[in-house]
């Protein structure tokens, strides 16, 4: 029987974060950042915890997928709140309640920790996600999400 834990990322983790962001953004096609860039980024993660925090989902001690929260402060709250900008599990751990897990292990720390509220995005085709998040009780938000690249 396989054994799944969930721990923060550590330093070490940053190579196979990198390998499992593209296999994320693969998913998504969404055209990846090149590595270098990405370890850049979760390097700063790494060193300042206050803008985010990245969860490794292991079986067996192997790395399956991962989750990541950035940190903000909301006026509407007037108090500090988190992000989920990502949650990946490899396909074939999926349908293993394994993402669920991760999820709720997400929910947890970001209690935890203080923060008043959790948002996240997913795509409007997503019906699975959808369903997995209404069955946790979250409410569909009336915001339409905009973006500006530069």
């Amino acid at each position: 029987m396989s054994s799944i834990e969930f721990r923060k990322a550590a330093r070490g983790d940053v190579t196979l974060l990198i390998d499992l962001l593209f296999e994320y953004h693969k998913l998504h096609k969404v055209t990846s950042p090149d590595r270098s860039r990405l370890e850049q980024m979760l390097l700063k993660l790494q060193e300042e915890p206050t803008h985010g925090q990245q969860f490794v989902a292991l079986n067996d001690g192997k790395p399956i997928g991962f989750a990541t929260l950035f940190f903000l402060f909301s006026t509407s709250f007037a108090d500090k709140v988190a992000i989920l900008s990502d949650l990946f599990i490899q396909e074939r751990f999926r349908n293993q309640r394994i993402g669920e897990q991760l999820f709720k292990h997400c929910i947890d720390y970001v209690k935890q920790s203080g923060y008043r509220h959790m948002d996240w995005v997913t795509l409007q085709d997503n019906f699975t996600a959808k369903k997995f998040f209404e069955k946790l009780g979250a409410s569909l938000q009336p915001y339409l999400l905009y973006s500006l690249d530069f």
